[in-house]
């Protein structure tokens, strides 16, 4: 299933071009140039499509090109001038317009702990949070889901949990802001 409804569209329009373009080359300069065309294009349109249609390939190749660096809510004020950075090849799967706290990762648990462990110790020192915990809790949905439970100076909680399902290898990075009441 596509990732999005245009990728119809793009797919069509890339096909289209390449069809007039192969057609063009035939006619203008014979069919050599168009084999030699179709034979370089014919694989890229492939590895396009792929990318497409592809939901894990297009994570994978987005967690190397344009992965996400920091986590920023602006609708929030307390997180409004406190960005939570993220781990290497981590990407984002919800709205950047919005505090979406849904992001596919690419990192393993051991690397993780050791990320959030650096970065939150590095945050707690120059009093950004007031403290943080190792969490591990229990979702019938992810059998493994870990993470840290920070609290911040004004007693509001950041939940940045790792959920994990062994199956498919899937691992989702969620950052849940719970404010005071």
């Amino acid at each position: 299933m596509a990732g999005n409804l245009l990728y119809m569209l793009y797919s069509v329009l890339i096909i289209f071009a390449v069809i007039m373009i192969s057609f063009t080359l035939a006619v203008r300069a014979g069919n050599r140039a168009a084999k030699n065309f179709l034979m370089a294009a014919v694989p890229v349109v492939m590895l396009i499509q792929f990318y497409y249609w592809n939901l894990d390939f297009n994570d994978w190749v987005k967690s190397y090109l344009f992965s996400s660096k920091e986590f920023i809510c602006e609708y929030a004020n307390e997180l409004e001038e406190m960005p939570i950075p993220l781990p290497e090849r981590t990407v984002l799967h919800g709205r950047d317009d919005f505090c979406s706290p849904f992001y596919i990762t690419f990192t393993d648990f051991h690397d993780f702990k050791s990320f959030y462990a650096e970065k939150l110790e590095e945050m707690k020192r120059t009093g950004d949070i007031e403290s943080y915990q190792l969490v591990e809790r229990e979702s019938e949905y992810w059998p493994f889901v870990r993470g840290y439970a920070v609290v911040l100076h004004s007693g509001s909680t950041i939940d940045i949990l790792m959920k994990e399902r062994k199956d498919s290898g899937k691992r989702m990075l969620s950052i849940d802001y719970e404010p005071v009441k």
